[in-house]
Parts: C-alpha cells; structure tokens; sequence
C-alpha cells in the first residue's frame, strides 16, 4: 500500500471505528472483469477500493450512488438503457458509482486519459454525453 492509500484509509478508520468490520471487498475475478471493461490500467486507488469495499461501503455508503462490483457490472451489462460500448466511453472513461436517481442518473466514471501516479479524474454525466470533472481524484471524493 503506497503512503496516499494507507493515509486513506487510516483516515476512514479514524471517522468510522467500525468500518473494517463492515466494508467487504471484491474478488480478483470480478477485478479482473472491471479491468476487461477499459483498455487503460486500473489506477492503484481504486484497486485498493475493490479488494476493500467493492460489495460494500458499509457506513460509509452513498445514499443514491451504488460503487459496488455488482452495480457497474450490471450497468455496463444493461445495453439498452446504458449503451456503454459507445466507443467514446470505452477509450476514455469507466463507470466506477451508478446513480440510482432515475430523473437525473449522473453516474461517477473514471476519466483514465486524467490521471495521477496512484489514481484519476472523477467526473460525472450521463452515458449519452457530457462529462463534467466532480473531484480530482476518487480518493478525495
């Protein structure tokens, strides 16, 4: 774990006691069916996300976002309402929280043209087009 990462997650353990008993991590199956979804590397950050809370945030839980494996994997699954394989998704972003809003769904992506050593962009917007940058890294949001 790189010195950011372990500061994060001191940091969540910090505010929340509990939540390493709560928080439940992805497998590296599914890690590696996330990874299928972009030709770019998965930035360091959200790998640690994945092992650490890819089914569950726990407390930490976002009340109209879903970061889970689950959740991203079915979206991108969902091709009718979601059409994903747009090729200007696909070279450029990932899906990492749906927005279960179902007036205003702005999911979170990865932008992986905008990166850091250990992470990436946050943007949020519609799969039918318009980006707008929200955090400068994952780990911040």
């Amino acid at each position: 774990m790189t010195p950011h990462i372990e500061s994060v997650e001191h940091y969540l353990l910090s505010i929340v006691p509990n939540l390493a008993t709560e928080w439940e991590g992805a497998t590296e199956e599914e890690i590696a069916q996330i990874q299928a979804l972009t030709p770019h590397p998965l930035p360091p950050f959200y790998l640690w996300f994945l092992r650490r809370m890819g089914h569950s945030l726990g407390q930490m839980e976002y009340p109209m976002a879903d970061f889970s494996v689950q959740a991203i994997l079915a979206a991108y699954a969902d091709t009718e309402d979601y059409p994903i394989e747009a090729e200007w998704i696909k070279q450029r972003y990932l899906m990492i929280g749906y927005n279960r809003d179902e007036v205003m769904p702005l999911h979170r992506w990865y932008d992986l043209e905008r990166r850091t050593p250990e992470d990436a962009l946050v943007v949020h917007g519609r799969v039918t087009g318009g980006m707008t940058p929200t955090f400068a890294t994952f780990g911040e949001m």
